[in-house]
């Protein structure tokens, strides 16, 4: 019987080692991609982002503001590189958590992460808009042109403040 554990164990210890491989692979080529950050305009310009917000409320934000560019954070509450992004966005006023609609969200969840500091929009049409494919994901806007200055995959708060600073 011990040596069936020693077995199982040096299984699990096989397949946690794999797992952690992948995911530092993951990580390790969404810093490649961020590397290769757009600069510039790129696509059509979006002017606002509309949906609801965890409460229900609708929700639209006017991107071409004259205060200054915006810095949207596509996330979702089931990816864990999320998860510890959604802690530090109350750092920056300009911030915007864009995340899904209802049906792949959790609002209660939302609310629960975001806390009262954050604006989040819920808008599966936003991601279309600017062409997420991938969560974490950041966007800034140029409130002149209502194109992206800057956007990539993000890992950490360190990755969304630089694409917040290409502006």
């Amino acid at each position: 019987m011990t040596a069936a554990a020693l077995v199982v164990g040096a299984f699990a210890l096989v397949l946690v080692a794999v797992l952690v491989a992948g995911v530092l692979r993951t990580q390790a080529r969404l810093a490649q991609r961020l590397e290769m950050l757009e600069a510039g305009p790129s696509g059509d310009p979006v002017y606002g982002v509309a949906g609801v917000t965890p409460e229900g409320d609708a929700i639209e934000l006017d991107l071409a503001d004259p205060a200054g560019p915006r810095l949207l954070v596509f996330l979702t509450t089931t990816c864990v590189t999320c998860a510890e992004i959604w802690p530090t966005l109350g750092r920056d006023a300009r911030v915007v958590a864009i995340t899904k609609d209802e049906r792949d969200e959790r609002p209660a969840r939302l609310r629960e992460l975001a806390g009262t500091d954050v604006t989040v929009v819920m808008s599966a049409e936003a991601w279309s808009a600017f062409g997420v494919r991938v969560a974490p994901y950041a966007v800034l806007t140029d409130p002149a042109t209502g194109t992206a200055i800057a956007r990539g995959p993000v890992v950490t708060w360190r990755d969304v403040a630089r694409i917040g600073r290409a502006g």
